[in-house]
């Protein structure tokens, strides 16, 4: 590396590249290339370091003060913002991603790397660049032994070959080389070593231990291994790369092949398995091969590059896992759908996608809640559960169904409550008597019976407690102010003395709410409904002079003659000033005895006249209740 550096100081370095791969293979020069990529991390980090410890001695013994006046004087002549602040901040964010690494790669092999490997294996110096290719080789490789023995055997295999002044300790390409082995063991196909203890076993309960995670024992047996074929023969611990989380919560180890009752992840072994990488390579022409998976111990095939929707990859998930971004869901998908979904990802290993990538597919392929608890293991192990599961959902979805989302489960009880304690109880049948109600109102003993009689009744009085002075110089305020605002013709139509703008108003509320007028008008329903809505609508304040005169049903009596539609509706209305004559609503009595018998005969004037019968909410009588039906 020092050499090329030299080279590269007094000649161009695309030639200095060229002369070092000449005659050199495609993986010869792939080889030689990954030294020069791997030796620049190394440097590019001690660089950082470097400049880091010399701005340190600068600052901390003031040597700029004998020569400069102050240090911004020394740190514009340097361009410190530009050349030296970014190094220094670069070397902390190292230091912060180096302990981020570690508490990874202590959490798979469950000890820091500098106490698992060997002394004599042990790097020149832990840089950023080694962790984190530990950190991939330990989410493949979880038993921290068979880590020391495959960089033992790799460090050896590296000696043999080049046995002058190469390192006797762990270097990036090491591990490298590992992890490169077992992508060609996934691309080759995988053989399984069998031992004793798993031929005498069945097929299914092979596949079970083979499938199983924890601490490396399945059924009082040891755990057996695989060999992987490819360059170079490595054997990878089955163990998963989570095994320790799946007892965490200690809900109980027993495992059930048939279950009465199902039984969460939490307590049963995990369902994973090899973590084989599925991360695509391509062949030396550079064309896109297809990776091969392992999943229960099946080959499955991970899609082509052409054959998946493009994706720009996701920075905090594993580059394997990219090839799925472009289909994980952002809308919930069905069952089937989702479960499909959830084996194909699974086959990279969930714990390598990123906690958002993990949350989406547990919300729209599994149903899951994804924020409670929202730890991205937790979402693991009950994604794992329901892909078990998959069969049983409403078996699964009743006995766990504080994992579910309200459309994925039945609705029990507490869901129904919100955010009340207690249960409504169920009230008790109510009925009342019409006429006693009717009469109480009205303030007459033979008001019911009128009533019941004419079909109509006028009852005086019965808001009289807001036709006080005071009050009702306020309600004569409030329509006048109405009034103001109200357009003359509205789209070239006569008002009638409508005032269609007045909903709301305080009179207008008040007398919505008042509990009398409520029983009246439940009384007065041939129904006796009492759960009734009060909906709003406008008032009427005519002008002298202004036409008025109309005649109208408020129903639509074809309708009521053929289904006795509206037969329970019952129409009030409020008068605060005194009617006459000639300013009043003019009501036919009794008419709702005789009304299918007069409709019957408008029918068949309208039939010999060729016209057609009014239809719709409303009927407008004006041009056929005639004279002659007075």
């Amino acid at each position: 590396m020092r050499q090329l550096l030299v080279d590269a100081s007094h000649t161009p370095v695309n030639q200095v590249v060229e002369e070092l791969l000449r005659g050199l293979s495609k993986a010869e020069a792939l080889a030689r290339l990954q030294e020069i990529l791997n030796a620049a991390s190394y440097y590019d980090e001690q660089i950082a370091e470097l400049v880091s410890a010399a701005w340190e001695l600068i600052i901390s013994g003031q040597l700029w003060d004998q020569t400069f006046e102050s240090i911004y004087e020394l740190e514009q002549i340097m361009s410190f913002d530009t050349a030296i602040k970014p190094l220094l901040q670069r070397r902390t964010k190292d230091q912060t991603a180096k302990l981020a690494v570690i508490k990874h790669i202590t959490r798979r092999w469950d000890r820091p790397p500098s106490q698992l490997l060997p002394a004599e294996i042990h790097p020149k110096t832990w840089s950023l660049p080694l962790l984190r290719s530990l950190r991939n080789l330990a989410d493949r490789v979880k038993d921290g032994e068979e880590v020391v023995r495959l960089l033992r055997q790799q460090i050896a295999e590296r000696r043999n070959v080049e046995p002058r002044g190469t390192a006797s300790g762990v270097t990036i390409r090491d591990v490298q080389n590992i992890i490169e082995g077992f992508f060609q063991a996934t691309r080759r196909g995988i053989r399984e070593v069998s031992t004793p203890e798993l031929e005498e076993q069945s097929e299914d309960q092979r596949e079970e231990d083979l499938n199983m995670e924890g601490n490396g024992h399945t059924n009082g047996q040891s755990r057996g291994g695989l060999a992987l074929a490819g360059r170079r023969s490595r054997v990878i611990s089955t163990q998963g790369a989570e095994g320790s989380e799946g007892n965490k919560d200690g809900e109980g180890s027993e495992n059930r092949e048939n279950m009465e009752t199902l039984t969460d992840g939490e307590s049963q072994a995990q369902d994973t398995t090899l973590r084989v990488s599925t991360l695509r390579t391509r062949a030396a022409a550079g064309r896109a091969r297809d990776n091969t998976a392992t999943s229960r111990g099946v080959s499955t095939r991970v899609p082509a590059r052409s054959k998946v929707k493009a994706t720009s990859g996701c920075k905090d998930c594993d580059p394997r896992c990219w090839v799925f971004l472009g289909i994980v869901p952002t809308k919930r998908i069905a069952h089937e759908e989702g479960m499909k979904l959830l084996e194909r990802t699974a086959e990279v290993n969930w714990a390598n996608f990123c906690h958002r990538h993990v949350r989406l597919l547990a919300a729209n392929c599994a149903g899951l809640y994804n924020n409670e608890g929202g730890k991205k293991h937790v979402l693991i192990r009950r994604m794992r559960f329901v892909l078990k599961h998959r069969d049983q959902l409403a078996k699964v979805t009743r006995q766990k169904s504080a994992w579910f989302r309200k459309p994925e489960r039945k609705l029990d009880i507490a869901d129904r409550l919100g955010p009340y304690m207690w249960q409504p109880s169920e009230p008790e049948p109510f009925d009342f008597d019409p006429e006693k109600i009717f009469n109480r109102y009205a303030g007459s003993d033979n008001a019911w019976a009128r009533f019941q009689e004419d079909g109509t009744i006028n009852v005086d009085g019965f808001f009289s407690y807001i036709l006080g002075p005071e009050v009702f110089e306020k309600i004569s305020e409030e329509f006048d102010m109405y009034k103001y605002h109200l357009r003359e013709k509205p789209d070239g139509k006569k008002q009638m003395g409508w005032m269609r703008h007045m909903f709301y108003s305080l009179t207008q509320q008040l007398v919505r709410q008042d509990p009398a007028y409520w029983a009246i008008m439940a009384a007065a329903r041939p129904d006796r409904n009492w759960k009734l809505i009060s909906y709003p609508y406008y008032t009427k304040d005519t002008t002298p002079g202004e036409i008025t005169g109309f005649k109208h049903f408020d129903i639509n009596v074809e309708k009521f003659c053929q289904s006795e539609r509206g037969i329970n509706q019952t129409q009030g209305s409020l008068s605060l000033d005194d009617e006459d004559e000639n300013n009043c609503t003019l009501l036919v009595k009794g008419f709702w005895r005789i009304i299918k018998v007069w409709w019957a005969e408008v029918t068949r004037r309208m039939a010999a006249k060729n016209r057609e019968v009014p239809s719709g909410h409303t009927t407008n009588a004006k041009h056929f209740y005639i004279h002659a039906d007075e």
